[in-house]
């Protein structure tokens, strides 16, 4: 995700200039983009943020839980029929009540 310039990026599919969508928090930057333009990006360094393809500020979408000793949220995915994000932390989250409950 994103260029060297710290921004990330979007080429139409008929062509032309990159157009930045917004700039990427440092660190390591990890994302994912469906089908309706948005685009859910991570980083070694803070909470996912979500944006829009279409040029707006990035928006917060998680929370670091600073007692269990979080710096940053990765890997954010999209699964066809799944009607939000599926996160690391998510998954985490719903195991652990799974096993509470058992």
């Amino acid at each position: 995700m994103g260029g060297a310039s710290g921004s990330l990026k979007k080429i139409d599919i008929s062509g032309g200039p990159a157009q930045t969508i917004c700039d990427l928090p440092t660190g390591l930057v990890t994302g994912a983009w469906n089908r309706d333009g948005v685009i859910l990006f991570g980083n070694t360094t803070g909470p996912l943020l979500r944006v829009s393809a279409h040029d707006e500020a990035p928006q917060p979408v998680t929370k670091l839980n600073t007692s269990r000793r979080e710096l940053g949220h990765l890997w954010p995915h999209f699964f066809t029929g799944w009607p939000g994000m599926v996160t690391n932390s998510s998954i985490s989250q719903w195991m652990a009540k799974w096993e509470r409950s058992m």
